[in-house]
């Protein structure tokens, strides 16, 4: 027999404004078994087909995407089985549990507004509410339905409110963190106590912070719908005062060094669990429901835990003077993680955090019962709340780096009813690694905490995404990642791993998304498998993309193997597009091969079609589907059949009904080379190629151009080579046919020998392309994409420095005007920003000034192995960088990053 359980429906899942306490991640409860949905992992909603409503949803039809996302963060988690169907349509505008459908509606009917009120009791306090169905049998306690309405009447409270993503505006709530909140109370989740997650049930205008699944969120999702076999940790214990078991008592694991936090409720017979946790060192912390969180924030426990134990003090496993490390490694389970507290009161009892400008300001905010701080700032910490003013509390802690505690004093607020407590100046390290912190306040034996009462973030939504469409991490080969900060105040990064089906990266060890501070002026770099915790005995492959709250972060990326036999790379994409061209594509009878790599970034799914273009003309084509976060990453034999010959040699167009992100690597032996796609929009009618080598002595080099015409009409070239002085020393003329690629030897161009230098195209219509220099057994080669003459920066950065023992670096400058003398600097940094030398130089028109970093430019450089440069001018100019092994046993050609 199944029917609704009419009273529940009505009283779980709900986001409040204003500032409520919550508590620690916990399961909803239909009966006296923890709630999961009847259908499984899998649920379907149907989204109110008004939802583009004005009036409360400013974003009209692009919350869509918003929507979406929220749903993409739970489906993604690769350690739960988790997944929300894309949302259909539907005419049903009011919660009805009895529809047999799952609705999100945005509508203003007397239903809606009623199942607001019976959560929140007024209609202004309250953003959205998810409201069950519950199975009484078969199986008691199962999820039957579920609806997810969001408040119809947010704009008329005052002042008006209404559900967005531009968070910076006053006015709007974040509509993702909203739905991605609701989702969680869909499939069983109850409120969180860790004050930065997710389910945490507060949320204000200009919060965007809940957009990310905290640890607790994901211990959530692991434990209730687990994807086996499970690779995320457990701990377990029982919890006991004066030898009596602690009934709904919060315990929370915390890891300090990594910012981790999850929680659990104790049961009546005092025995807690919590799952999913990450490697990590963690502390256990168990505190009472005596605010600022109580059982009334947490329906599961105000209704089936009738007398929970309110009033104990808090305690620390081992002691709050040194407290028990225990040690989560992959799938390891602790188990008689016991918690002995002795006494009967909590002496200390914290209800109302805030923050302030200065000392003794009385104009304060405490819109935010997590406190938000940005790396580099120093403000006041205002902790509130019973007995926290009395002479006994001797110590304020935070958990984690980068956090400094300076002068603590009593705090009184003016009025006739003054707000008491503590007040204690805080600093942030301009690099404090974001996530949240445990603050702990004690006195004497007495101590209280509050688990992500500090959340060290960005105050600033993020603003750009970066793109890295590559991620190799196995035991011979990496794929490095390089950023740096170019902007005007610390950047904090969020970096997130996919798989190729689209999921998160995820695995023993590994932590996924993971945040990064970088100061201003800084270079951040690592191998993408050491910054998940990727295991080197693991074969993992996907890509990753980077969030940044700060414009100046610019990066690039290397792929290569162990040995250092080889090495190439390609800057970060900036931007995802719809229309793509790979301008060099081969394969060749002794096993060399273009792999072609297209990401899908967004949150529809995109059908690609991919489009193989040979030299002499004949042409074949492949469509494929990509989901969500998923990656195409095939070979041109794959995509396109058996090689016809003994050799092959065209260009690839991408046109996809979503944009993507579009790139390619070459790789026969050791020898490896990476370009990116470039968009079909961006040909030019003129060109710039930074450097070719053409050598017969020693080491035998020479340089091919590969050049396409993607569009319907032919193009008349004309090609002209120049040495580093600025001479032209050959040249030729040629039409590319529409819709084909012509390749050129440069060797066979020169009228007069020279061994290394730049070129200049122009063509009659728009054409991309490519440089590719080789040595003639391979062991050495590089590719470089055309410049447009247009787009050419006045300010670049090469975020990638190389000059340690057994490694050379290089860089070249060219002025490409036609007349005029370009002035500039070349600048090169430490990775903490620190200035190690400069080099000005003057260049007339086509002249290149070209040598190695530490004996050509700057001196001092020599022998670093970390860094950047930077090259400024008062024009336009072309520029490329190059670094290798000094035994000439692999070349990086990588192009620069425009900064201005």
């Amino acid at each position: 027999m199944r029917k609704l359980h009419t009273f529940l429906c009505l009283v779980v899942g709900a986001l409040n404004l204003f500032p409520t306490p919550a508590f620690a991640y916990s399961r909803s409860r239909g009966s006296n078994t923890p709630a999961l949905f009847v259908g499984g992992s899998v649920l379907q909603f149907d989204l109110n087909q008004n939802f583009t409503n004005a009036s409360v949803n400013s974003l009209g039809a692009a919350a869509l995407n918003e929507l979406n996302l929220a749903r993409l963060s739970w489906n993604r988690l690769a350690t739960s089985t988790i997944e929300f169907r894309e949302f259909g349509g539907t005419a049903v505008a009011s919660a009805d549990l009895n529809d047999g459908v799952n609705i999100i509606s945005f509508e203003n009917t007397d239903t809606n507004n009623e199942q607001v009120r019976n959560i929140g009791g007024t209609i202004s306090n309250v953003l959205a509410v998810a409201v069950f169905g519950f199975q009484i049998s078969p199986d008691p306690g199962k999820i039957v339905s579920a609806d997810i309405i969001f408040n119809p009447r947010i704009d008329q409270d005052s002042p008006p409110r209404r559900f967005g993503n531009n968070t910076s505006l006053g006015n709007i709530v974040d509509v993702q963190s909203v739905f991605l909140h609701e989702l969680g109370h869909a499939i069983g989740a109850d409120h969180s106590g860790i004050l930065a997650a997710t389910m945490f049930p507060v949320i204000s205008t200009g919060d965007f912070h809940q957009r990310v699944l905290s640890i607790d969120d994901v211990a959530f999702a692991t434990e209730a719908y687990p994807e086996l076999p499970r690779v995320l940790g457990t701990i377990r214990g029982r919890v006991t005062r004066n030898g009596t078991p602690v009934t709904a008592a919060h315990v929370v694991a915390f890891d300090p060094d990594k910012n981790l936090f999850a929680g659990a409720v104790t049961d009546t017979d005092g025995t807690y669990l919590i799952a999913g946790l990450p490697s990590g060192n963690y502390r256990l912390v168990v505190e009472p429901f005596d605010g600022p969180v109580t059982r009334g924030n947490i329906p599961t426990i105000g209704n089936y835990y009738p007398s929970p134990d309110l009033d104990f003090p808090t305690a620390f496993r081992g002691g709050i003077a040194s407290p028990t490390i225990h040690t989560v490694n992959g799938a390891t389970e602790i188990t008689g993680a016991d918690v002995a507290i002795t006494g009967n009161q909590a002496a200390i009892n914290p209800n109302l955090l805030a923050r302030n400008a200065r000392i003794g300001d009385v104009s304060f905010s405490t819109s935010r019962n997590a406190v938000l701080a940005a790396p580099g700032e120093a403000f006041n910490l205002l902790i509130l709340g019973n007995n926290i003013s009395n002479t006994t509390i001797s110590k304020l802690e935070i958990s984690g780096e980068g956090v400094t505690v300076g002068q603590v004093t009593r705090f009184e607020s003016a009025g006739p009813n003054p707000v008491v407590g503590i007040e204690a100046a805080l600093n942030i390290a301009t690099n404090a690694p974001p996530g949240p912190r445990m603050i702990t306040v004690s006195g004497g034996n007495a101590a209280a905490v509050l688990p992500g009462g500090l959340l060290v973030d960005s105050q600033q939504q993020p603003d750009r995404t970066i793109y890295f469409p590559d991620l190799t991490s196995t035991s011979s080969q990496f794929v490095g990642l390089g950023l740096t900060n170019q902007g005007t105040r610390p950047a904090v990064l969020t970096y997130t791993a996919f798989e190729n089906n689209g999921s998160l990266i995820q695995g023993e060890g590994i932590l996924n998304p993971v945040k990064r501070t970088l100061p201003v002026g800084a270079q951040l770099s690592g191998l993408a498998g050491q910054i998940f915790g990727i295991s080197p005995s693991e074969t993992r492959n996907g890509w990753v993309e980077i969030k940044t709250d700060v414009e100046g972060v610019n990066g690039f990326y290397l792929r290569g193997d162990f040995t250092f036999q080889m090495l190439d790379g390609a800057d970060a994409v900036p931007t995802a597009g719809t229309e793509w061209v790979l301008t060099d594509v081969r394969r060749n009878s002794s096993g060399g091969e273009t792999e072609v790599l297209i990401n899908n970034p967004g949150t529809d799914t995109a059908t690609v079609t991919v489009q193989l273009i040979r030299q002499g003309g004949a042409s074949s084509s492949q469509s494929e589907k990509l989901e969500p976060g998923a990656r195409l990453q095939k070979t041109l034999t794959n995509l396109f059949g058996a090689l016809s010959g003994n050799a092959e040699q065209g260009f690839v167009k991408i046109s996809s009904t979503k944009p993507v992100i579009v790139s390619s690597r070459f790789q026969e032996g050791l020898t490896i080379f990476t370009l990116n796609g470039q968009l079909a929009l961006s040909s030019s009618t003129a060109l710039v190629v930074p450097h070719f080598a053409v050598t017969n002595t020693g080491v035998v080099m020479n340089s091919v151009l590969l050049l396409v015409n993607a569009g319907s009409e032919p193009s008349n070239v004309t090609i002209d080579v120049f040495d580093n002085s600025g001479t032209r020393v050959g040249g030729q003329n040629l039409v590319i046919s529409s819709n084909s690629q012509q390749s050129v030897d440069i060797a066979s161009i020169l009228s007069t020998p020279t061994t290394e230098g730049s070129i200049f195209i122009t063509a009659s219509s728009g054409i991309l392309g490519n440089i590719v220099f080789a040595s003639n057994d391979k062991v050495l080669a590089a590719a470089l994409p055309l410049a447009g003459m247009a787009s050419l920066p006045s300010k670049a950065l090469f975020a990638h420095l190389a000059t340690a023992l057994g490694f050379f670096h290089g860089i070249a400058v060219i002025n490409p005007a036609q007349s005029g003398l370009l002035t500039g600097t070349i600048k090169v940094f430490e990775p903490n920003g620190s200035l190690i030398g400069q080099e000005p130089f003057s260049l007339s028109p086509k002249q290149r000034k070209i040598g190695l970093i530490g004996t050509n430019f700057v001196a001092a450089a020599a022998g670093k192995a970390g860094g950047y440069i930077v090259v400024e001018a008062n024009g336009g100019f072309s520029a490329f960088s190059l670094f290798g092994r000094s035994d000439l046993r692999f070349l990086a050609a990588v192009p620069p990053n425009r900064l201005q």
